[in-house]
């Protein structure tokens, strides 16, 4: 399947998320240790490790649906590739004048194979 990404490189996509996470608060926490901003005893409280458990569920669950989802990334791929024209950012080296009958007007898509229509925004 085109811009879909593999199971490995989903997973290794999540790991370095998460281990990119990490290892900045580890970052922050030791550059606030050694400005003295925070003690050096650690902080701890009630439930800490249910905390610690629900907050590593999220972010494997977060991971995994950035990884999986490209759903979103498609319909604004369609919808870009529905204008033909450039605007702004929106060059096109097929289309590259703006065409003033587009002007105030925008693209609206739904999933499912649906043409693209062209609505105004007035």
């Amino acid at each position: 399947d085109p811009g879909r990404a593999a199971l490995a490189q989903s997973i290794a996509i999540g790991l370095s998320l998460v281990i990119g996470c990490i290892s900045f608060a580890g970052s922050l926490v030791a550059f606030a240790k050694l400005q003295e901003l925070i003690g050096g005893r650690p902080v701890t409280y009630p439930a800490q490790k249910a905390v610690n458990a629900a907050i590593a569920a999220a972010i494997v669950i977060l991971a995994a649906s950035i990884s999986f989802s490209d759903g979103e990334a498609r319909l604004v791929a369609a919808g870009a590739l529905a204008r033909e024209e450039s605007r702004g950012a929106h060059a096109r080296r097929d289309f590259p004048r703006t065409d003033a009958a587009l002007d105030g007007r925008h693209s609206v898509i739904a999933a499912g194979g649906t043409p693209v229509e062209l609505a105004s925004w007035r």
